[in-house]
């Protein structure tokens, strides 16, 4: 496969035919690209053709969280923020051309121009994820939609946290109603999770400048030793998240 290219700059590409050799011509690059192109599009037609190929069969990550939008702390890089709530919410639906969408991991990818992506992607430069981790409460993290059940957010402090002694704050702007009905949960993994009772001690909200603490130390035995903790509305149109500062104490 890897001979093709070479095979289709020699013969089907504009190339000089008294050159000893391909490699000869004064736009050689530019022409392996473009025969290199070529070549996929015609393995990648080839491979959804055939009936005996499962290529391109969808696959589901078994662990959803590596789905997530995800942002390190940007001051000191102890623990990530992440959610389920995607900038662009159809993402697999955003069609790719490997003629035109060659830098497929970059904003590039993206179909901007008279695009219904086009809202979604400039809110999520105003209010992406890495505004919730940078030290500075006057940027935030928001999701584009209100939220629906089954939406969280969370951190992810990168090892399990084995002194129970853990202390951190998430200052939001979301209405207080939607912040104190969320469902808290625990994992060591991110795949088996445990939720935390209910009125417990350890967590305290402070209305008034809308800031919620956590203190691991108060936290009932068996719920002090964690990785993940992520924070779930298991209610619908309540309110969009709006997170501005998640900090370590």
């Amino acid at each position: 496969m890897n001979q093709l290219p070479a095979q289709f700059n020699g013969r089907m590409l504009h190339s000089n035919e008294g050159a000893s050799s391909s490699f000869d011509n004064f736009d050689f690059q530019s022409i392996q690209h473009r025969a290199s192109v070529l070549a996929i599009e015609i393995l990648e037609k080839i491979l959804r053709n055939s009936r005996y190929s499962n290529i391109f069969d969808r696959k589901r990550a078994s662990n959803s969280f590596v789905t997530n939008t995800k942002s390190p702390c940007s001051y000191n890089d102890r623990f990530i923020f992440y959610t389920n709530c995607l900038p662009i919410n159809n993402l697999e639906e955003i069609p790719f051309n490997i003629t035109t969408d060659k830098n497929r991991g970059t904003r590039s990818n993206l179909p901007i121009r008279n695009s219904p992506y086009r809202e979604s992607l400039t809110f999520f430069e105003k209010f992406n994820t890495a505004n919730a981790v940078d030290n500075d409460n006057t940027t935030c993290w928001k999701s584009n939609r209100l939220v629906q059940h089954g939406d969280y957010y969370g951190i992810d402090f990168q090892i399990i946290q084995t002194s129970r002694d853990l202390s951190f704050s998430i200052e939001y702007l979301h209405e207080n109603s939607l912040q104190e009905q969320l469902e808290i949960s625990i994992s060591l993994d991110s795949i088996k999770w445990i939720r935390l009772p209910e009125q417990q001690s350890g967590i305290s909200y402070n209305k008034q400048s809308n800031l919620v603490t956590f203190d691991t130390r108060l936290f009932p035995n068996g719920f002090q030793i964690f990785r993940f903790i992520k924070f779930m509305s298991l209610t619908d149109g309540i309110d969009s998240f709006h997170v501005c500062e998640v900090k370590l104490l």
